[in-house]
């Protein structure tokens, strides 16, 4: 299937989450009726969106259907529907069992987006704001946002990476975001985390991001610290609107904002004392304006809840099965190693041998095959501990083809990258796709949590898991493969004969298992392959020298 192809319900695999079901098909049915009761602003941005031609740097630019179902959705719910609340919601599409309902928080829209890693939450982001201020300044200002606040999850890789897109509000303009003719109408400013604020106006975009507990084990004293400084901005000089210069601050002085959380299921472990603060927000804003927060979006590949439940509010889900079959991301597949068996041994590379040398083997042919191209395969082992990961990260640097190639990374109790580590794994996050080893020297990344940090990397070719899977720190099955699924050649389509945006996985039973808990999750099945196979890569490039 092509990505941009429409989805009827009926060829789709039922959503485990409270609303999706009854919302995809109304959804659709609203489609073939062109959109009747949206306003006319939003009619215009749904057919220059989805219906005209885009030319972005020479080629054909089309949305996918999982980002037109997304903003679809949210239009029909909120301003066609108008169900501003959960519970108005469940009555008409609710199905099963609610899980994680709490009435005392349900005080303005609240609307969360299931979209598998790869699927551009980003650009769904990028059009509700479009949406919403573009709204606010044609149709009925009061309905509409045009100040916003997007939070980056727990990991300062994803806010890196937001910044690199928000930065300038260039993202608006590198994409067909905003029709011609309201170009000169459309001036967001973007506010980073670390720029003072002297002025709060209308069009403003907040960027921040949700800073991990250092001590999880002391949350009730942690939150209570943590929430008045978790929207934290330089102080300003003297002079400037706001001494002590604070997102809450801003927060209870911008009455109707949105709120959007990348990631959101990082900050939901926070969930209670979360919520807590923005209904408390709410309130003082609808006290002092009359006003309060528009509405609050939440984005993650895993709305999960501590307990494992899904975001009752979520009212669009497309799944990681679909992403695979609709090709926006690599295709899984479970290395198979005849007779491979875990050594009795406290020494992880004796232990883990079979496993580790396998997925040196495949990256040694993906690196050959890739050469012709100007590309770079990378190899990512996920180890138990910071101990066995020095010593996998000993003997893979000590090997000829990847010494001084292989970038390690520690983490604290917590999962948090250590001190130390932090500035070459931000460093290595923005560049580890680059083929030209003076901008990028890593073809190899050694790590105790990095695979649900948030990265966005095209090249990982192998991830060789050996961590224990069943720990503390709760992975969810998904974020296991999920630094690996973003497509190294984006316009092409799975090859799985010739190995073409293929994700292989390799590793002893505790990743089978987890492995094989995703796939009964999504209803999928994961293919598998022979370690001992060869690559049948056949590389097709212009020699300029027959010309």
């Amino acid at each position: 299937m092509n990505p941009c192809d429409i989805l009827a319900p009926g060829q789709r695999k039922h959503s485990q989450t409270y609303l999706a079901n009854g919302l995809r098909k109304a959804v659709f049915d609203w489609r073939a009726q062109d959109y009747r009761g949206a306003t006319e602003t939003s009619y215009r941005l749904l057919k220059y969106w989805f219906e005209e031609d885009h030319l972005r740097e020479g080629e054909l630019y089309q949305f996918w259907f999982c980002q037109r179902e997304a903003i679809e959705t949210l239009i029909y719910v909120y301003e066609v529907l108008k169900k501003r609340n959960f519970i108005e919601l469940a009555r008409d599409f609710g199905s099963g069992p609610i899980q994680g309902y709490d009435p005392a928080y349900d005080k303005y829209p609240l609307y969360a987006f299931k979209m598998a890693t790869g699927s551009g939450k980003t650009i769904v982001m990028v059009l509700a704001i479009a949406w919403s201020y573009l709204n606010h300044k044609f149709e009925n200002q009061a309905d509409y946002a045009a100040e916003f606040l997007l939070i980056a999850g727990e990991k300062n890789v994803i806010y890196d990476r937001l910044f690199r897109d928000f930065e300038g509000a260039k993202i608006f303009k590198n994409l067909p975001i905003i029709p011609p003719e309201w170009e000169n109408d459309f001036n967001l400013k973007v506010i980073p985390k670390d720029e003072p604020i002297h002025t709060v106006g209308k069009g403003t975009l907040f960027l921040t991001n949700i800073q991990q507990l250092q001590e999880r084990h002391r949350e009730r004293e942690d939150v209570d610290n943590f929430v008045n400084d978790v929207f934290s901005l330089k102080k300003v000089k003297k002079g400037d609107i706001y001494q002590e210069n604070r997102i809450k601050e801003v927060l209870s002085q911008c009455p109707n904002i949105m709120i959007l959380k990348d990631e959101a299921h990082h900050i939901y472990s926070l969930e209670k004392k979360w919520k807590n603060i923005l209904v408390e927000l709410h309130g003082d804003l609808i006290k002092n304006y009359g006003q309060g927060i528009n509405m609050e979006l939440d984005f993650s590949a895993t709305p999960k809840m501590e307990s494992g439940a899904f975001f009752p509010w979520t009212i669009v889900d497309f799944s990681l099965k679909e992403a695979i079959e609709m090709n926006i991301v690599k295709r899984p597949l479970k290395g198979r190693i005849t007779k491979a068996k875990e050594i009795s041994s406290t020494n992880p590379v004796e232990r883990y041998r079979a496993w580790i040398d396998a997925g040196i083997r495949r990256w040694r042919e993906y690196n050959e095959k890739l050469k012709p191209l100007n590309k770079n395969s990378i190899l990512f082992f996920q180890c138990p501990n910071n101990e066995e990961a020095d010593k996998i990260y000993e003997y893979v640097n000590s090997l000829p083809d990847l010494k001084q190639r292989v970038l390690r990374i520690h983490t604290d109790s917590t999962g948090e990258i250590e001190k130390s580590f932090i500035e070459d794994a931000r460093d290595a996050a923005k560049k580890i796709d680059e083929f030209d080893p003076k901008k990028n020297p890593y073809r190899s990344v050694v790590s105790t949590l990095m695979l649900n940090e948030g990265w966005d990397v095209r090249n990982v070719n192998i991830i060789v898991g050996l961590r224990s899977y069943t720990s503390k720190r709760g992975i969810l099955p998904e974020q296991v493969i999920g630094r690996g699924l973003r497509k190294m050649f984006p316009e092409e389509n799975v090859d799985v004969e010739k190995f073409v945006n293929i994700l292989e996985v390799i590793g002893p039973p505790g990743l089978t298992e987890i492995l094989e808990e995703l796939e009964q999750e999504e209803g999928l099945k994961f293919g598998e392959f022979d370690i001992d196979d060869s690559l049948k890569w056949t590389n097709i490039f212009v020699d300029e020298t027959k010309l």
